[in-house]
């Protein structure tokens, strides 16, 4: 597991925005984030955008990742077990194999995300969007989905 202190965190985060700003013009700048595989454990990166990033297999645990956007990310076979995702977007993310367990998801958009094989047992799905998500072979054992939007 790679580990990256705040100040490449905070050049990755930067470089990554403006990718996402000129990626689709004649001159792009920047790089589009590649945090896979490092430690990122309690981090704080609430409200984030890390949109289409490669967070394959990250270490989050503990992080606080609310108010983030992480829509069309890879986050494939991440830790994100005990992490804030509260009001995160993660619509159409690659979540499959994530460990959510005892995460709280409160509030977040997983509309059209690939939960296959993910464990969410004890994670706070309360009012979550999992609209059209593919949830199977996911463990919700335990999880409170309170008013879930499936």
């Amino acid at each position: 597991m790679k580990t990256i202190n705040r100040n490449e965190l905070q050049n990755i985060l930067y470089n990554h925005g403006l990718w996402l700003r000129t990626r689709h013009t004649n001159q792009p700048q920047g790089n589009r984030a590649d945090l896979s595989g490092a430690d990122l454990s309690r981090s704080n990166l609430s409200g984030a955008f890390l949109c289409e990033a490669d967070l394959s297999g990250v270490d989050l645990s503990r992080s606080n990742l609310s108010d983030a956007n992480l829509s069309k990310a890879n986050l494939s076979g991440a830790n994100l077990c005990k992490a804030n995702l509260s009001k995160a977007i993660l619509f159409g993310a690659d979540l499959s194999g994530v460990d959510f367990s005892n995460a709280n998801l409160s509030k977040a958009d997983l509309r059209c995300s690939g939960l296959r094989w993910a464990n969410l047992s004890g994670a706070n799905l309360k009012f979550a969007n999992l609209k059209d998500a593919d949830i199977s072979q996911t463990d919700l054992r335990w999880a409170d989905s309170f008013w879930v939007n499936m």
